[in-house]
């Protein structure tokens, strides 16, 4: 199982005369590549975002999926910080990410040197790069995919149901890192299903088998979340997407990033990125109709492209499917460059591993070949620009803007058993170390509707009575332009009879007027 990460196997070194050595020293490369990116890219700290403060558990939005945030507040009891937490999980996550990519490519093409293109491609992204440099549940998510798609493979070359266990209990826990996780398992029941090695009866007991035992995770989780706090996957079954064309356009951008930057517009994006998605499908295609006629996975080297092939191109197809599907029951979601990534690296390894099928389609090749060069040195600019601001700037909630808010060091000040309301409470939580309320909303991000029972007047009468005995300060951060679904600044003013705020100069800080006051106010 471990021979793709620690040596070379002999059908390298046979096939494409490498060795051990040229196998050790381009993993090592890339691996040494993506460390000094990410040194470089958390020189002020992780990138700490929105999301992020909801998986620390200081954000008064609660996280969804919890694996994350178990990772991350599992060391409070031994005095491991939030942040340190983050720091020891990126670095992780990055190195195994590295590592599993380039195995599973080496495994399946059989050549180091397309195992180092392939995963070079992958893992240089910026995308990826950002990612990585963030405290964020992608990079452990992804981590969880790749270890359940190598277990597996391993399963499907031996049979052992070790092997198939293990793969159903990480696709389990991937599920409870992000709630994208499902389509893997049916890539691999579909893998299982088209091997004809062993008769129809075995190949839907193991079908069964993974999908009792990561399902079993899941919902045993989705149950006892229910029971225990009221909340589970946080989303109801309704039809609350409201993506229009400016949103359709959006999402269509994350794509066309995968080969090109904007500036290359539309239609000459639009139609490399067709041609290299219907390259990878095809491909699919052949492998599932070779491999039918062959009525069996063959062994050995080309038993895992086919394996690979099918459960690759499966999980691409599934998981876009399901995101998608995600658009159309929360409102206010695109398919933007953070939840492409886990597509993006699938139809790489995709391509990577059939390359070495291609030797009768030299056209095909010298177009792939093409197309590696263009797209490896975008990311090498892109990914330079990015890492280059980084790590001059910061990023996230760690940038400079936060760093130095005068806002953020007024707020430090205001008296201790002060309420703060504020339209960014996750980075007053961050920065200050106070607990702090998101400020009144007028709708709901995910449903674009008032909150039942918690309208707006409900919210500002709640605020008006906490102010008859607290001090109550609203604060209101400039950078944070972008939550739209929050009552606007002047509304709260007129319907809270604000006095003159103390301004700085990323913000403004308003106290709320007890009742008397208030009510003298009224006109």
């Amino acid at each position: 199982m471990a021979y793709a990460l620690t040596g070379s196997p002999r059908f390298l070194r046979a096939s494409y005369g490498g060795s051990s050595l040229d196998l050790s020293l381009s993993r090592s490369a890339l691996l040494a590549a993506s460390l000094l990116l990410f040194a470089a890219n958390t020189r002020h700290g992780l990138a700490i975002q929105p999301d992020s403060t909801r998986y620390m558990g200081i954000s008064p939005v609660p996280y969804d999926a919890p694996v994350y945030h178990w990772l991350l507040t599992g060391g409070l009891s031994l005095d491991i910080s939030l942040s340190a937490a983050a720091t020891a999980i990126a670095l992780l996550t990055l190195v195994a990410n590295v590592l599993l990519i380039h195995g599973l490519v080496l495994r399946g093409s059989g050549d180091w040197r397309v195992a180092a293109v392939g995963a070079g491609l992958a893992t240089l992204a910026p995308q990826f790069v950002g990612l990585h440099a963030s405290a964020m549940s992608e990079a452990p998510f992804l981590s969880f995919l790749l270890l359940s798609i190598w277990c597996a493979l391993s399963y499907l070359q031996s049979f052992r149901r070790t092997d198939l266990v293990l793969s159903a209990v990480l696709l389990g826990v991937a599920s409870l890192t992000r709630f994208t996780a499902p389509p893997l398992g049916a890539a691999i029941a579909a893998a299982i299903l088209l091997d004809r090695r062993r008769a129809l009866p075995d190949r839907l007991k193991d079908c069964l088998l993974l999908a009792l035992v990561s399902g079993g995770i899941f919902f045993s989780w989705v149950a006892w979340s229910q029971i225990s706090s009221g909340r589970s996957i946080g989303r109801e079954l309704a039809f609350y997407g409201n993506m229009g064309a400016a949103e359709w356009r959006a999402s269509l951008d994350a794509f066309l990033a995968w080969v090109l930057p904007g500036r290359f517009g539309l239609t000459l994006r639009l139609t490399l990125l067709l041609v290299v998605l219907g390259t990878a499908l095809m491909q699919v295609r052949r492998e599932v109709d070779h491999h039918l006629d062959r009525q069996s996975l063959p062994e050995g080297q080309a038993g895992n492209r086919a394996a690979l092939t099918i459960i690759l191109g499966g999980m691409f197809v599934g998981y876009l499917g399901f995101v998608l599907l995600s658009t159309t029951i929360e409102a206010n979601l695109t398919f933007d460059g953070r939840y492409a990534l886990p597509a993006y690296i699938f139809l790489v390894m995709l391509l990577s591993v059939q390359f070495t099928r291609l030797e009768e389609a030299p056209s095909l090749r010298t177009f792939l070949l093409a197309m590696a060069v263009v797209v490896g040195l975008s990311h090498g600019v892109r990914t330079a620009a990015h890492t280059l601001k980084t790590a001059r700037d910061g990023g996230g909630y760690n940038a400079d803007i936060w760093r130095n808010s005068a806002t953020i060091a007024a707020v430090r000040k205001l008296p201790a058993d002060a309420v703060l309301y504020a339209n960014g409470p996750d980075v007053t939580a961050l920065k200050t170390g106070r607990k702090t309320f998101l400020s009144p909303q007028t709708k709901q991000y995910r449903t674009d509707r008032p909150e039942p029972g918690n309208e707006l007047p409900a919210q500002l009468a709640r605020i008006e009575l906490q102010a008859r005995t607290r001090p109550v300060f609203l604060v209101f951060y400039d950078h944070l332009d972008w939550r739209f679904y929050l009552a606007s600044e002047p509304e709260l003013v007129r319907l809270l009879s604000l006095p003159r705020p103390a301004r700085f100069d990323d913000g403004r800080i308003y106290q709320v007027p007890d009742g008397a006051a208030a009510q003298q106010a009224q006109p």
